[in-house]
């Protein structure tokens, strides 16, 4: 009888019904291990602006300029550089948008967002805002 060489067959040469037949059943299971540190809470802004630029609500806590040709500016309790920011035309209060687009951006720690009509003019219309830090 030929002898088989130490390491010459591993487990990646056996099929995987022989590999199940050879594992033996589960242990007990184990102690748990000390906690990992918190993780970073997920922060989100937001505001929910009328056509006017008026707060109907989120938690907008810095000034807001009057909208000026469909462009408004507002701040939260923090800057908010290196969020995630999103704005969308909804209706706000009793005025329901036109077809339109937005735009959102940073603006030195605030945010400025621009409305827009079909057509491309700016124009004042209400929006939902989000920032995601």
């Amino acid at each position: 009888m030929s002898k088989i060489r130490p390491g010459a067959v591993t487990a990646s040469r056996l099929s995987s019904s022989a590999r199940t037949a050879l594992r033996g059943p589960a242990g007990p299971q184990g102690l748990a291990g000390p906690a990992g540190p918190q993780g970073a809470n997920g922060i989100t802004y937001r505001a929910l602006i009328d056509a006017s630029g008026v707060p109907a609500g989120g938690n907008t806590s810095g000034a807001f300029d009057s909208p000026t040709d469909g462009v408004y500016r507002f701040g939260f309790d923090r800057s908010i550089a290196g969020c995630a920011l999103t704005a969308t035309l909804v209706k706000v209060g009793p005025v329901d948008p036109p077809a339109g687009r937005i735009t959102a951006a940073e603006d030195g720690g605030r945010v400025i967002v621009r409305t827009y009509d079909a057509a491309g003019t700016p124009t004042d219309l209400p929006f939902h805002f989000i920032a995601a830090c």
